[in-house]
């Protein structure tokens, strides 16, 4: 991904961009999780919903492999 720290405005939206190493891996499925989604969820196509004002964590989890990465995300109000 490119981001390794976000920040949102409440109430808006960002995707996550991403690439899955290797480029001939068979599987290249994610997972996404939020760690507080009172403050940001995120879809399953890695869209990013600021909730509340607040810090919350999105870890990337590759299907194949289990490989983990995370996003920091900080929502504030303006």
């Amino acid at each position: 991904f490119l981001h390794s720290i976000i920040f949102l405005i409440l109430n808006k939206k960002k995707t996550i961009k991403y690439t899955v190493y290797p480029a001939n891996a068979v599987n290249k499925a994610v997972k996404f999780k939020s760690s507080n989604k009172k403050v940001a969820t995120v879809s399953k196509k890695g869209v990013i919903k600021a909730k509340k004002k607040g810090k919350a964590t999105i870890t990337i989890t590759t299907v194949e492999g289990n490989v983990k990465a995370k996003i920091k995300v900080t929502v504030k109000k303006k």
